[in-house]
């Protein structure tokens, strides 16, 4: 019964074949384990401490800082730039009022047709006149002007400190103001000197167009204020990466003088636990 049953048959066909294929290598035998080594705690040996992580984002942090002081280099540049074409567009906006005054002030000589006339407007007078009535577009050259110089400082670049900055803010406000006051131009030559001339008819009004010395300084304190933002964070960043290495250091010596408080207390324990089992009385000396 034993010799015909079935499954005594498969017992023996397994053995055949288990006989056949031999023992397995000892490689394939060892692999489940060397792949179970791999992940047990010897493999994050390699892993950094929290000191050397620490020392890795201050590293990280310093060329990001540098970087972005490069970049800003770059942008300071395209600034200087948009700044002297904006000192062209200034020159272009004081070209017109002059060119319109000094025809104004021919076209009224002319009309007197009499140069000994009490009324006409002598050289010096018509120099004078000009500048009075180009004084909002002047006062944008300059603001412009010292925009430029501004944007053009290196080494190092300038700040919110720096005079050229501060004399333009200074200058925004009066640049506003005389602006406002002679936003509608009703001609360069005093109403008195043209009284006789324009028998009650208003001269032609003409408006000024909106200072662009204005503009460019806001658009110029905007971008260094950007600058100086992002330098700040790069700052406090690293201040913060340097105190929270600080904290480390102190907490690891702190952590060793408990390791080495605690090992000398387990020690004086167990001396006492030695001295009590050995039946000896404990001396001031032994300790």
């Amino acid at each position: 019964f034993f010799l015909h049953h079935p499954s005594m048959s498969a017992r023996q066909r397994r053995g055949k074949k288990d006989a056949a294929t031999g023992p397995l290598p000892p490689a394939a035998e060892t692999e489940p384990s060397t792949y179970t080594s791999a992940s047990t705690p010897e493999g994050t040996d390699d892993k950094p401490d929290a000191q050397e992580q620490l020392d890795r984002a201050l590293l990280s942090m310093v060329a990001t800082k540098e970087k972005t002081k490069e970049l800003h280099g770059q942008w300071r540049d395209h600034l200087f730039r948009m700044c002297c074409i904006a000192l062209l567009v200034c020159f272009h906006q004081l070209h017109g009022p002059l060119l319109e005054c000094m025809t104004e002030i021919k076209d009224f000589n002319k009309e007197l047709l009499d140069e000994n006339d009490p009324n006409a407007v002598p050289g010096s007078q018509a120099i004078l006149i000009v500048l009075n009535d180009s004084v909002c577009e002047l006062l944008g050259i300059v603001l412009v002007s010292l925009t430029t110089y501004f944007t053009a400082m290196r080494d190092p670049p300038g700040d919110r400190t720096s005079w050229p900055y501060i004399a333009a803010h200074a200058l925004v406000p009066l640049q506003l103001a005389l602006f406002y006051q002679t936003k509608i131009r009703k001609g360069c030559i005093p109403d008195p000197a043209m009284e006789h001339l324009m028998d009650g008819n208003e001269a032609e009004l003409k408006t000024r167009s909106f200072p662009l010395a204005v503009l460019l300084n806001l658009m110029i304190s905007a971008a260094y204020w950007f600058m100086r933002h992002s330098l700040d964070k790069c700052d406090e960043n690293i201040k913060m990466i340097e105190k929270l290495k600080l904290q480390l250091a102190e907490a690891k010596k702190k952590n060793e003088y408990t390791k080495k408080k605690v090992g000398a207390l387990a020690r004086a324990k167990a001396d006492m636990e030695r001295y009590k089992k050995s039946g000896k009385t404990l001396r001031i000396s032994d300790l």
